[in-house]
C-alpha cells in the first residue's frame, strides 16, 4: 500500500520539506529540486511527480502570498498565457526524452542564459519578438518552456530562475515573489494534466497534510531571512548556484553517456 511506502521515512520528509522551503523562499529557487531528490529516495516513479508538484504548488504560494506586495503582476499575466499553451501540449506525449540528452541540453541552456550578459538577452528577445513574431514575449516563452518540461520532470525553479537574472530591474523580493506565482502556476497545470492521466490523491493526503505544514513554516522563515540578505550578495548567490546545478547536470549525463 502507498502509506507503507512513505511511513517510515515521514519525518525525514517532513524535516526536508521545512529546510528546502526555507532556501527556496530565501533564495528564490532550489528548494525545489533538493526535495524532489529526496523524495525520490522513497516514492514510487510514478507518483514522485504528482506528489511533488502539489507539495510545491503549495511551497510557492505561500511564499508568493507573504510577499503579494513585490510580485509584478506584467510578467505572470504573460508567463501564465505560456504555460497554459505549454500545458496542453505537453499533456498530449508520452514519449520522454532520454535522461542523458534531457540533463546535458538542460544543463546547457541554463549556463547560457545565466552567463549572457543582460543587454545580450535584452537584444535576443528584442530580435525574437520583432517583425513576424511580435506576438511573442519573453515570459510566455518561459512559461511554455518551463510547462512542458515540468510535466517529465518535477523540478524547474532552475531553469525559470535563470531567465528571471535577464530581466533589469528586479529587486531581490521582486524576483522571488513573482518567481514564486509563476512556478506554482506551473505545479497547478501539472497536477490537472496528471489527474486527468488518472493519478488518485487519496492515498497520499496524509504525508501531504504533514508536508503542507513544513513547507508553510518554513516559507514564512525563509522570507523572513530574505530581509537580511544584501541585495548583491544575493544576486551573487543565486547566480553561483544555478552555474554548480547546471554544471552538475551536464556532468551527470555525460557520464551516462560514457557508462
Amino acid at each position: 500500500m502507498p502509506q507503507l511506502i512513505y511511513h517510515d521515512y515521514f519525518w525525514i520528509l517532513m524535516a526536508t520539506s521545512f529546510m528546502t522551503s526555507v532556501v527556496s523562499a530565501s533564495v528564490g529557487f532550489l528548494g525545489g529540486t533538493i526535495l524532489l531528490a529526496v523524495m525520490a529516495q522513497f516514492l514510487p516513479p510514478e507518483v514522485l511527480i504528482p506528489v511533488h508538484g502539489l507539495v510545491q504548488l503549495w511551497a510557492n504560494s505561500t511564499r508568493a502570498a507573504f510577499l503579494i506586495k513585490d510580485i509584478q503582476w506584467r510578467i505572470v499575466g504573460h508567463y501564465a498565457g505560456g504555460t497554459l499553451l505549454g500545458s496542453l501540449i505537453a499533456s498530449q506525449f508520452v514519449l520522454k526524452i532520454p535522461e542523458a540528452i534531457y540533463n546535458i541540453g538542460l544543463g546547457y541552456i541554463i549556463l547560457v542564459l545565466t552567463l549572457a550578459k543582460r543587454e545580450v538577452w535584452s537584444k535576443f528577445f528584442v530580435a525574437s519578438t520583432s517583425g513576424n513574431f511580435r506576438f511573442l514575449n519573453k515570459w510566455a516563452l518561459t512559461g511554455f518552456v518551463a510547462s512542458f518540461v515540468g510535466l517529465f520532470v518535477g523540478a524547474i525553479g532552475i531553469l525559470v530562475g535563470s531567465v528571471f537574472l535577464t530581466e533589469k530591474n528586479l529587486e531581490k523580493k521582486m524576483m522571488v515573489g513573482t518567481q514564486a506565482v509563476c512556478q506554482a502556476l506551473v505545479h497547478l497545470a501539472k497536477i490537472v494534466v496528471f489527474v486527468y492521466l488518472g493519478f488518485h490523491i487519496g492515498p497520499w493526503l496524509g504525508l501531504l497534510s504533514g508536508l503542507i505544514f513544513t513547507t508553510l513554516a518554513g516559507s514564512f522563515f525563509g522570507t523572513r531571512i530574505l530581509d537580511k540578505i544584501p541585495q548583491d550578495l544575493f544576486v551573487t548567490i543565486f547566480r553561483m548556484v544555478i552555474i554548480i546545478l547546471a554544471t552538475r547536470l551536464i556532468l551527470i549525463g555525460v557520464n551516462y553517456l560514457m557508462w
